[in-house]
């Protein structure tokens, strides 16, 4: 795994970089691109590119609902500094930038001088930068665009977004209740609330691309449980639909990822304060939780039985490792398979025990050296290739 604090300065490089954009425009809009103020400005922003592209094929910047998403990475501190001239590039229909390996300076020159241009303008980013494509080889900049086949406009992003943001929002509200003052069992009520929220989910998902890219792709380091208890949901819902199961054992499946930490939540011993690092008691109720949660789920009244299934066997590893230990003899359930995987991922792209959220890049490099061991191998197969198909940036 990657050493957080490399994680943690590829993201003050990526906020940098931003910074850098805007101080170009900047300066560019002051003096003339031949004035050593200028100079400055341009020159270091394409050494920070260089470095960077030198390492990976391209860096993509998002703009889109007043955000900024560096690589799947959002920074609300740049969206609320930045805001006008993020405004601006949306009434522009300039959502997507992304630099590729090969970049020279005189188009990225040229480029930030057409760029500022435009933002004087009235004129539209996608037509103008259309005219003059092979002035830009290493340069895409106009509406996102998620796929090959469609392009989608920007108002069916900002509303994804919107819908996206509000649900996470709303339900992580109403999961406080759900997984507050448990004792043995769910009340009838947190039972429909359960099932309420994971229909919601699956319409969003059903949506199109673009809710499922933001689901699965987007980081999400918000160590609060409610908010996991969502991702897990949506993430182990996208991968069962990518396998093509049936609409009912989907629901299922995103029913018990839901609940799959439920034994978590279970009033910790009397007197037992949070601490900065891992206890003793915080370790055994952790390796426990499974248990707890399977004996919550089997006495509560309306729940499936594959729910508690998923809440027992989610940690345990396809190669019979993890906890709690099984028989070598009796095979994981798919939707504990299933759930397995969604589950690291969200672990490893958030603040969890102490550690620094990964990048998508190196969440899936860590996986990937763990399939046919903690993964079950075809599982993890069609996760791998949902990730790659959502993840993908049209060039």
């Amino acid at each position: 795994m990657p050493n957080p604090g490399e994680d943690a300065t590829l993201q003050v490089f990526y906020r940098t970089l931003v910074l850098q954009i805007t101080g170009g425009l900047r300066a560019l809009s002051l003096y003339p691109a031949q004035h050593p103020e200028a100079g400055r400005q341009i020159n270091s922003l394409y050494q920070q590119l260089s470095r960077y592209l030198e390492r990976r094929p391209s860096l993509a910047i998002i703009f889109a609902e007043g955000e900024v998403v560096v690589e799947n990475i959002p920074f609300p501190e740049l969206s609320a500094n930045l805001r006008p001239l993020i405004e601006r590039f949306e009434t522009l229909g300039l959502e997507r930038l992304v630099f590729g390996r090969g970049l020279a300076l005189d188009e990225l020159l040229r480029f930030l001088q057409l760029l500022l241009k435009l933002l004087k303008t009235k004129g539209q980013v996608e037509a103008n930068l259309a005219m003059t494509p092979q002035d830009f080889p290493h340069i895409v900049a106009g509406r996102l665009s998620l796929d090959h086949e469609s392009r989608l406009s920007f108002e069916e992003v900002s509303r994804a977004l919107r819908d996206v943001r509000h649900f996470v929002r709303t339900m992580t509200g109403q999961l406080k209740d759900l997984f507050g003052d448990l004792t043995v069992s769910l009340s009838e009520g947190k039972v429909s609330l359960a099932r309420e929220t994971v229909a919601t989910l699956h319409r969003i998902l059903a949506g199109g691309l673009i809710p499922m890219k933001l689901l699965m792709c987007r980081s999400s380091p918000d160590p609060d449980a409610n908010v996991h208890a969502v991702n897990v949901c949506a993430q182990s819902m996208a991968l069962a639909r990518h396998l093509n199961l049936e609409d009912k054992t989907v629901l299922e499946i995103g029913l018990g990822a839901l609940l799959h930490d439920i034994g978590l939540s279970l009033p910790a011993p009397r007197g037992q304060k949070p601490t900065a690092t891992v206890t003793l008691d915080q370790k055994k109720r952790l390796w426990e939780h499974p248990l707890r949660g399977a004996e919550i789920l089997l006495a509560t009244p309306g729940l499936p039985d594959l729910a508690a299934l998923v809440a027992l066997e989610h940690h345990i590893h396809f190669d019979g490792g993890g906890y709690p230990k099984r028989g070598a003899s009796r095979q994981l359930n798919l939707a504990s398979v299933i759930t397995a995987v969604a589950d690291i991922y969200d672990n490893l792209r958030r603040n969890y025990l102490g550690k620094s959220p990964l990048s998508l890049t190196d969440a899936i490099h860590w996986m990937d050296r763990r399939a046919g061991t903690v993964f079950h191998p075809l599982v993890y197969k069609g996760f791998r290739a949902m990730i790659k198909t959502l993840g993908q940036e049209e060039r």
